[in-house]
């Protein structure tokens, strides 16, 4: 049986000093790495990541080798489709004058 994804993860009130400027904005790989620290650094996103490698964890059991790589393909395009967009939102935003992260004094309840 496979195993379950390490502990349920904890909540840590540590928030990154994160800020984008023009020349992180201009290089791709500059730019992932910000908001892949963004990203990290958000509880509800840790918790969801949590749960899918709990659920592929299960599933796994449930495939035969063969069925397995194709659900392993499939993951590495949907998380490439998702690098590759979240990366180009931060940098729209950019261009419309946000910076992230939003102070939370700025949102919206």
């Amino acid at each position: 049986m496979s195993q379950p994804p390490e502990s349920y993860p904890s909540v840590e009130d540590d928030e990154p000093d994160l800020s984008l400027d023009p020349e992180v904005v201009e290089d791709d790989d500059a730019l992932g790495e910000v908001v892949d620290e963004f990203v990290q650094a958000n509880y509800p996103a840790r918790v969801r990541a949590w749960e899918v490698n709990f659920h592929l964890a299960c599933l796994r059991d449930a495939l035969d080798p063969e069925s397995w790589k194709l659900v392993l393909n499939i993951e590495a395009l949907m998380n490439a489709r998702f690098a590759d967009l979240i990366v180009e939102v931060a940098r729209w935003s950019f261009e419309q004058g946000e910076t992230f992260p939003v102070p939370k004094s700025e949102v919206s309840p």
